[in-house]
């Protein structure tokens, strides 16, 4: 979407995934992305609130930036 690749661009990010909560903000639903191919089927569709890294960013609702990780395909080591 143009979108993710204006704030990929902005950001310095190779490739961007968006999420929106679901109605009762319980989960997050995979909704675009920038730049992905074969690599989109190792994104998970959905995330619950508080599981994981992205589900933990959606339940403090706190910036994290990551530096210097090392990525296997999509999964930080």
């Amino acid at each position: 979407s143009r979108a993710l690749e204006a704030i990929s661009s902005h950001l310095g990010a190779e490739m961007a995934v968006a999420y929106v909560a679901n109605g009762d903000a319980s989960a997050l639903k995979l909704s675009g992305s920038y730049k992905f191919t074969d690599e989109l089927n190792s994104v998970p569709k959905s995330v619950r609130v508080g599981e994981g890294l992205l589900g933990e960013v959606a339940r403090t609702k706190e910036i994290v930036k990551i530096e210097n990780a090392k990525v296997r395909g999509l999964l930080l080591n």
